[in-house]
């Protein structure tokens, strides 16, 4: 990932599947697939990360998903891609993946944001071998509808993070108002 100028960059992206999306087949999910125009995860998806793109070196993106039973097993923080391939080319990578994983999960809860910022902080320390000729910084974008049932962890965890070279985004989808990250987060 590295290139002729010293700062490279690398873009995850994190996908919630809880319950409280409601069921992917339900034409009130915000997992629905088959309308006919793209949810608002995908809508997301390609205006955040269209902007991010520009800032992967090499655009592809690490694609994960979380708060869902993978089979038979509930996860906090899971591969889109279904297997430890992490990595996905581009932003239509990532709905590929996301629409695959949408109809084979098991949608779950509650929202844990801590054990995703914690997973990517993680594997953003685990790469600091860097110098002045190979220099990296990375973003993650988080994509919810909004329900965080562990605010003042996922503080604590952003907090952690900041010695790190990442920049967090939270982006929020559908009717919620976010009342609860509004009032811990400013």
């Amino acid at each position: 990932m590295e290139h002729n100028v010293p700062l490279c960059s690398t873009t995850s992206s994190r996908l919630p599947f809880q319950s409280s999306n409601g069921s992917p087949s339900e034409t009130t999910s915000l997992h629905h697939l088959d309308g006919p125009q793209d949810n608002q995860y995908i809508e997301v998806i390609r205006m955040i990360g269209g902007m991010l793109t520009h800032y992967a070196t090499d655009k592809s993106f690490v694609a994960y998903g979380f708060g869902a039973i993978v089979p038979g097993k509930k996860r906090k923080c899971f591969p889109l891609s279904g297997n430890n391939q992490l990595h996905v080319k581009g932003v239509q990578g990532i709905i590929d993946v996301y629409k695959r994983r949408v109809r084979s999960v098991q949608f779950a809860g509650p929202s844990y944001l801590a054990p995703v910022i914690s997973e990517a902080t993680r594997q953003v320390a685990q790469r600091l071998q860097l110098n002045q000729e190979r220099q990296e910084y990375h973003i993650l974008m988080i994509v919810t509808d909004g329900v965080v049932n562990d605010i003042d962890a996922t503080i604590d965890a952003a907090v952690a993070s900041s010695d790190l070279p990442i920049s967090i985004v939270i982006v929020g989808v559908g009717p919620s108002e976010f009342p609860t990250m509004v009032c811990k987060l400013c």
